[in-house]
């Protein structure tokens, strides 16, 4: 990818984070209601210790699975830059929104708590986003890259990630949210 991509890949992550933090904040003053229940929902996650972890994987399996799905077949349909600037911008706006709640609940502890809320699996979901990202880069050059080989890494990638999700993340939101 060119320094004009990667410039552009960041003047819309930036975009997007401030765009996700003007708009949690606006949220606290105008909609005091919603941001309670987004509140509620990350102080429930002690929850996690009465479900049955089979149960949970093969359902954040599935939720993950019909996402990349939907996504790997916009990425073969679509242009690519255009849909990973897209997802960029998804990603940093979402990020943007959960970081500001989190510090409007817990003060900068809450920026901890994010970064908990979102290792380990993240790892591996931003692998695949890093992988789509070479995939382009590897097509523009018209070097041998078997499709295969990206669809099998992104696969592998999204199982791990979908296990870490489930059993990993889970116990630490326990830990975390669960002393409450």
């Amino acid at each position: 990818m060119g320094q004009e991509n990667k410039k552009l890949f960041l003047i819309v992550y930036y975009i997007g984070l401030a765009a996700g933090i003007c708009l949690m904040n606006y949220a606290f003053l105008q909609q005091p209601d919603f941001t309670m229940d987004l509140i509620n929902k990350f102080t429930n996650l002690d929850k996690f210790s009465f479900i049955a972890k089979d149960e949970f994987f093969f359902y954040v399996l599935f939720t993950r699975g019909k996402q990349i799905f939907f996504l790997v077949l916009c990425y073969y349909f679509f242009p690519k830059y255009l849909l990973l600037l897209l997802l960029n911008l998804y990603f940093s706006f979402s990020l943007g929104c959960f970081f500001s709640l989190e510090v409007f609940y817990q003060g900068f502890q809450g920026i901890l708590y994010g970064i908990c809320y979102f290792l380990p699996h993240f790892i591996c979901y931003g692998g695949i986003y890093f992988l789509a990202l070479k995939y382009v880069e590897i097509c523009e050059k018209r070097s041998k890259f078997k499709r295969n080989q990206f669809v099998i890494c992104t696969i592998l990638l999204a199982v791990v990630g979908c296990l870490l999700e489930t059993y990993v993340n889970s116990a630490l939101m326990i830990v975390l949210y669960g002393k409450k």
